[in-house]
């Protein structure tokens, strides 16, 4: 089979993390088969054998939109290759024709939320338009003979109720996650004394940095016993990245609760892990929540917000506690219960296979299902 694999948009974040965990699984996967994969041109491109590279720029809307809709089809074309395949990494699909079976890799979960969102920020506005507008993209590219990828069953509620698809055509296949023999990691050199909790995440408002301030200055306000001044909470952000959640705790007096830390390798992470009091999550939007399975396979406390997400995650963990995602009071009090516990919990198992594949079946019986 010919498969023509979209991947020019899964340049950062979670969506590359992706992209490389199927370039690792391919190279055993690829058989008989010849693969095309689309790419921006920064994007790594290990040699494989079967696979060939075609390297496009679509950086912006216009052009991501445009090649769906008649540019795949022209650049299909041009190297005489037409797909019996069509493999997304990206959310959407594209519109051939005739139309060959493909399968979606679907991780955007934005419009799966409620969330006001203030126009006036631009952060927010581009937020709002992945949350209201972009799914119209993604409908626009379903067809009757797609399938589709999705890493946790709420996804999968949210993509079924969103677009009005077939729940059979719709797969809950966990992404990999990282082996960690968490006796070889060495713990951080916290400062001693002191109650250190984690939060790494990027500074987005829907992460709810702000729900900790307001937590940390209403727990300080109340504390007579003087042990909340002696919690941390460390941020992968620096006080570059994040001016207005740096001056938010200084206006609200628990400034000094705040560690900027800055983004840190990831084997520096987990060192973290290894010594931290426990971890906050208070992220009102994830797709899988990575930060949550990690502190867990440390047994440290987590402490999530009390959203379907997180729940599928770490609902089995027993060091896991949840807390409504805004409500401060809540928070404050999951913090001091940390600051006076101190536990440790027996390690969250780490999951027995990779379901890549999974995907990569679902590839090759594309035609068969369609």
């Amino acid at each position: 089979m010919n498969i023509l694999v979209l991947a020019s948009a899964a340049r950062e974040s979670g969506a590359l993390t992706i992209y490389r965990q199927f370039l690792s699984h391919l190279a055993e996967e690829a058989g008989s088969d010849r693969w095309y994969v689309v790419i921006d041109s920064a994007m790594p491109c290990p040699e494989i054998a079967g696979v060939g590279y075609w390297k496009v720029e679509l950086r912006s809307w216009r052009r991501r939109i445009a090649f769906d809709h008649g540019g795949c089809a022209r650049l299909c074309r041009s190297h005489g290759v037409w797909p019996d395949v069509v493999v997304s990494l990206q959310n959407t699909g594209c519109r051939l024709r005739p139309a060959p079976p493909q399968v979606i890799y679907y991780h955007n979960s934005l419009p799966f939320f409620r969330r006001r969102w203030n126009l006036l920020s631009r952060q927010e506005a581009i937020l709002f338009l992945y949350a209201k507008v972009y799914p119209r993209f993604v409908a626009a590219t379903l067809n009757a003979r797609t399938q589709v990828a999705v890493q946790i069953p709420f996804i999968k509620r949210g993509f079924v109720e969103r677009f009005g698809f077939a729940p059979e055509r719709v797969h809950v296949l966990f992404p990999d996650v990282e082996a960690i023999d968490v006796a070889a990691v060495q713990p951080y050199p916290f400062r001693p004394g002191e109650v250190h909790l984690l939060y790494p995440a990027s500074f987005y408002t829907y992460k709810e940095h702000t729900t900790l301030v307001r937590a940390m200055a209403r727990l300080l306000a109340q504390d007579a016993s003087g042990r909340a001044a002696a919690i941390r909470i460390h941020l992968t952000l620096t006080r570059r990245e994040a001016p207005s959640l740096a001056e938010a705790a200084e206006r609200a007096g628990c400034a000094g609760a705040f560690v900027f830390e800055g983004r840190r390798p990831h084997a520096e992470l987990l060192s973290m892990y290894k010594a931290a009091d426990g971890l906050l999550f208070p992220s009102t939007v994830e797709t899988l929540g990575l930060p949550l399975i990690e502190a867990a396979r440390f047994g440290i406390p987590v402490v999530a917000a009390d959203l379907p997400y997180a729940h599928e995650v770490v609902g089995g963990y027993e060091g896991a506690t949840f807390a409504t995602a805004r409500d401060a009071d809540a928070w404050a009090r999951q913090i001091d219960g940390l600051a006076r516990s101190r536990r440790r919990f027996a390690p969250l198992a780490a999951a027995e296979k990779s379901s890549w594949t999974d995907f990569f079946r679902l590839v090759r019986e594309a035609p068969l299902r369609g």
